[in-house]
């Protein structure tokens, strides 16, 4: 799996490297992968009980890659993406990318820690509705943080002037 996502990596950034949108190169990626990538992680979570056990390991395997490999990367690769030209100093960036971080820790141990509460008031560890609707309430949730950074997101080298011999940098 890490060859493929090694891969696909490559493959986005020379996609958004490419793209060339009202939006910037990164940005409307954000945009059209954003509800993409909710469908694979429900997915990932939800195995149908039906299938035998050698089907439920490539139905697994299947929707795992399409939410890692594909999905989660065109997103992430597009955020890391915009970092660069959000701000034409690297104390602005260094700033950002540190409250970034820290907030994406804050996320992982909020979440680590609630999960178990939200699953048991929606039926329990063993209950398939409440693995499914945790999973839809961060989907939802992850949604709406990256719209808001689509929405909100401006690049500053749009903000330079063009001259005749390029971009003039401050």
């Amino acid at each position: 799996m890490q060859n493929f996502d090694g891969l696909s990596d490559i493959v986005m950034g020379m996609i958004i490297d490419k793209t060339k949108t009202r939006w910037g190169k990164a940005r409307p990626w954000l945009l059209f992968m954003g509800l993409p990538l909710i469908l694979p992680v429900l997915l990932v979570f939800f195995v149908p009980t039906a299938f035998s056990e050698d089907m439920k390991e490539v139905y697994i395997a299947v929707t795992y890659f399409l939410m890692s490999v594909i999905c989660y990367t065109a997103v992430n690769l597009a955020y890391h993406s915009m970092l660069p030209r959000f701000s034409l100093t690297s104390e602005d960036r260094c700033s950002v990318s540190a409250v970034r971080s820290v907030f994406s820790m804050m996320a992982t141990l909020v979440v680590a820690t609630i999960t178990p509460s939200i699953i048991g008031k929606f039926g329990g560890f063993n209950s398939q509705s409440a693995w499914t609707t945790t999973v839809l309430l961060y989907g939802i949730i992850a949604f709406v943080c990256i719209m808001i950074t689509f929405l909100k997101y401006i690049d500053s080298l749009k903000l330079i002037p063009r001259t005749n011999k390029g971009w003039r940098m401050k």
